[in-house]
């Protein structure tokens, strides 16, 4: 009778296959990680040691660990000490003036100084026979010339007529007084017609004359407000002068943290020792129900033999 062989030891299959799936990512991260160099400096890589790892049985095994080396070309590594330099620069010119923010802000922002706000006065109210403009004024200028003239002929009249004979209260000087009379009402009416075109003429002068003085001072008054707020802006930008400095210093000198290119892995595929297990339990299973099978099919043709018609109990 031939013998069942035995199912391989579970945990050795797990051992092997680590320790393959081990050297097989070991190779392909040497394989991967090839070194490089170009214009800018070169990356190696340099196996620095090994870690300890347990395999399946607990035996020891050991993993390279590697160092990647980045080297940068003398003209880039000339640009990086200079680089370095101007952010030291930079830093410490930072400090130096931070020192000095706690004196400015012990002064509180203020206006003393500034130009004051102005305004312009308001538009007058619009003139309505006033001094010399007033229609009656005007109207009285126009007949005192004429009042002057009338009086000076009317005198050379009154020697006349009294050279001749007559005086006051006869008919003849009663028609040169009817006539005096209808002259000065004509140019009294005349005067009061004219006197309101002037009048409104001057009013009209006058009035735009106080508009032109209330453009020209509302000019003036804008021309000091513009002042006062570029004073008041130059005043608050030279209060943010030192921290807008102190800000741009200190991105300057900001720690630039290393970007290399990652490195590339390999995945090592973690053994299963109970699948090991259970499959070498199914192989010793199959292979003890087969040998029974076998061993009852035999027993089975013995017992056939004896009872059957040339057994020896069929005689």
């Amino acid at each position: 009778m031939g013998s069942t062989p035995k199912a391989p030891n579970p945990y050795d299959q797990a051992a092997a296959d680590q320790s393959a799936s081990l050297y097989s990512g070991a190779a392909s991260s040497i394989i991967n990680n090839a070194n490089e160099t170009n214009p800018y400096g070169s990356v190696n890589y340099k196996n620095i040691g090994y870690e300890t790892l347990y395999d399946a049985k607990g035996n020891k095994t050991y993993v390279p660990r590697y160092q990647r080396n980045v080297t940068l070309s003398p003209d880039q590594q000339r640009l990086l000490g200079y680089q370095t330099m101007a952010q030291g620069n930079a830093g410490r010119a930072a400090v130096t003036a931070s020192g000095q923010l706690e004196k400015q802000f012990q002064t509180p922002l203020n206006t003393t100084g500034l130009a004051a706000w102005q305004h312009a006065a308001r538009p007058g109210a619009v003139r309505q026979d006033q001094a010399p403009t007033d229609r009656r004024a005007v109207e009285e200028a126009m007949l005192s010339r004429y009042r002057e003239n009338a009086g000076k002929q009317a005198s050379a009249e009154d020697a006349q007529l009294a050279a001749r004979g007559l005086s006051p209260g006869s008919s003849q000087y009663g028609s040169v007084a009817d006539t005096r009379a209808r002259a000065l009402t004509d140019a009294s009416n005349q005067a009061y017609l004219a006197s309101g075109e002037e009048s409104r003429a001057a009013q009209n002068a006058y009035n735009q004359a106080g508009l032109q003085r209330y453009q020209m001072g509302s000019d003036w008054a804008s021309s000091e407000n513009n002042l006062r707020q570029g004073q008041l802006q130059e005043r608050m930008a030279l209060r943010n002068q030192l921290p807008n400095e102190i800000a741009a210093l200190m991105s300057q000198s900001q720690v630039t943290v290393p970007q290399f290119q990652p490195f590339s892995r390999q995945g090592i595929n973690a053994a299963q020792p109970g699948a090991y297990m259970d499959s070498a339990y199914q192989n010793q299973l199959q292979a003890s129900n087969a040998q029974l099978s076998g061993l009852f099919g035999l027993g089975t043709a013995a017992v056939g033999g004896m009872f059957g018609p040339g057994g020896w109990f069929g005689r």
